[in-house]
């Protein structure tokens, strides 16, 4: 095949059957993906997950800093003044069914109440989302809070 075939667009097929005979001077390019490519690729969706939960981090950090007193104040004044309020009649709690509610929403094995195999489900479940999934995006976040508590 000279380079005139080329141009004028004659091409031959890429894979011959086995029993073909080789063409005396053939040179075969086969475009093989570089090793490096997945992984800079994997690498980069990887780091720019971890950068921007760490930057989610380092904000959730200075603002918990800053706002953290007020909002732990505010928590706190509301809540004596509902008991202030349920003291005197105004509010009044089923805490048999608040109790119940909780109770039914926190049993994750479907047993009928609340104990330590229902935390180790929950652990379970954090852990395998974070194994497969959040990995990244958790450590990003705890290494930026970190940070933030740390530095700001």
């Amino acid at each position: 095949m000279s380079s005139k075939d080329l141009e004028n667009g004659h091409r031959e097929p890429l894979l011959q059957p086995p029993d073909a005979p080789l063409p005396a001077a053939t040179l075969t390019l086969v475009q093989v993906e570089h090793w490096s490519r997945p992984a800079a690729r994997l690498l980069y969706s990887s780091l720019s997950n971890v950068g921007l939960s760490g930057f989610f981090g380092l904000v959730t950090a200075f603002g918990l800093r800053t706002l953290g007193q007020s909002v732990a104040i505010a928590l706190v004044l509301l809540f004596i003044a509902v008991q202030v309020l349920a003291y005197y009649g105004f509010v009044n709690f089923q805490w048999r069914a608040v109790s119940s509610a909780m109770a039914r929403r926190l049993d994750l094995n479907s047993d009928g109440r609340f104990d330590l195999q229902d935390v180790g489900v929950a652990l379970r479940r954090i852990a395998l989302w974070t194994i497969s999934w959040g990995m990244p995006s958790a450590l990003g976040f705890c290494f930026g809070f970190w940070l933030g508590w740390t530095y700001l």
